[in-house]
């Protein structure tokens, strides 16, 4: 199968127009070519389609010119130091990355020097500086975020998206129509998806919040589900927290995620106790 017959197959899988996979990345008019296997579009609009797809861009070979590896090559360190928390050395990368020629695609680099300096922000609790960048980082592709719904995103987009649902006093309607995005995509892209659990932990915290406990314990059920699933423990405290803050006494956790919860906490504490390892022995049992 050719690159663009990929494509094909892969947007009319999904249900989507031409116009809307590519809105914002590039002209119709271009894409339609592309599809018809007439062009090369550039691997920077290539990656941000298939992310809208719900396909991770590492898994397609390309070969792209020594530009673009470039490019490539300094988003991979801008995103290890920000993993890091290096974020002086990230910043560091981020002049230099503005400083590359970007005389294609600019919007789209745009973009990415806009997320990432959003994360930084975020991470930092900077809620002015994050709200400024992760709105220009969704200007770059024409982003409405009070639309109803998110018809395709890519990552950076539904990064940028998370920012402002976490930060603003309005974020909730945000947060509702992403974990609509990803329930009804059934998104399998992972940078996505790992998002899942903290959006379902802010609204059960909304809720909880406003009275509303019983929705607050669903959602905090359906984080527990894809813990379990995905055998994964960030934000694992944090969910287990709010539970036993609602449930009290009725609190009754099994030992599956207790026992995540206890690894989990393995640097903070001396080392593996013999608990610990007991807990360990009859998670891996029960997985």
């Amino acid at each position: 199968m050719t690159i663009d017959e990929y494509f094909v197959s892969l947007r009319k899988s999904r249900k989507l127009s031409q116009g809307e996979l590519c809105k914002g990345l590039c002209s119709v008019a271009q894409y339609c070519r592309f599809e018809r296997g007439q062009i090369i579009l550039d691997k920077i609009i290539i990656d941000r389609l298939l992310e809208r797809l719900g396909k991770n861009p590492s898994g397609l070979e390309f070969i792209g010119n020594d530009a673009e590896y470039q490019f490539e090559l300094l988003q991979e360190k801008i995103n290890s130091s920000i993993i890091n928390e290096d974020f002086s050395e990230a910043d560091n990368l981020l002049c230099k990355y503005e400083k590359l020629p970007l005389n294609k695609d600019i919007n789209l680099h745009i973009q990415y020097i806009c997320e990432k300096r959003a994360e930084i922000n975020y991470i930092e609790n900077n809620v002015s500086q994050t709200e400024l960048y992760a709105f220009k980082a969704l200007k770059c592709t024409k982003i409405n975020i009070d639309k109803s719904s998110y018809v395709v995103l890519s990552i950076l987009e539904f990064n940028a998206l998370f920012f402002l649902s976490a930060i603003r006093m309005d974020g909730f309607e945000i947060m509702k129509k992403l974990n609509k995005y990803i329930n009804d995509r059934s998104c399998k892209n992972e940078n996505i998806s790992k998002f899942s659990v903290k959006i379902k932990y802010y609204m059960a915290q909304y809720y909880h919040e406003h009275a509303r406990d019983n929705l607050a314990l669903a959602y905090l059920d359906s984080a527990k589900d894809f813990l379990r699933q995905e055998f994964i423990t960030e934000d694992l405290f944090k969910v287990l927290q709010l539970s036993r803050q609602i449930q009290g006494d009725k609190f009754n956790e099994d030992d599956i995620l207790t026992a995540a919860w206890l690894l989990s906490n393995y640097y903070q504490n001396d080392g593996f106790t013999e608990e610990i390892l007991k807990k360990w022995e009859s998670m891996l049992s029960q997985k």
